[in-house]
């Protein structure tokens, strides 16, 4: 009798793996939803603060985890151990609602 050799799971392009996406531009219902939150005691002092990027005035993207193939996570989401873009379409911003429509399929 010998033992069952156990490798470890190699992933491969159709590997469905969680993938953490930044700077998503959040829905209107999460904005309504952040709007709608009861402050704490030290919230009500400090006062309402905006989040902005540059100084144009947009609005801070949320981080959202997405579940999706590997295939999927390599052509539009990926990036280098420095955290810059390397992914093999154009970088582009994705709204909440392009990724529940587009990977939605692959949540466990």
């Amino acid at each position: 009798y010998t033992l069952p050799q156990l490798l470890p799971k190699r992933y491969t392009d159709d590997s469905i793996i969680p993938a953490i996406v930044t700077d998503v531009v959040p829905s209107e219902k999460t904005v309504q939803q952040e709007a709608g939150k009861k402050k704490g005691l030290l919230g009500r002092f400090k006062g309402k603060k905006e989040e902005v990027v540059g100084g144009n005035g947009e609005r801070k993207g949320v981080t959202k985890v997405v579940y999706m193939p590997r295939r999927e996570y390599l052509k539009f989401f990926a990036k280098d151990e420095n955290g810059l873009y390397i992914g093999s379409e154009p970088q582009r911003k994705w709204t909440e609602e392009e990724l529940d429509e587009e990977f939605a399929k692959y949540k466990p």
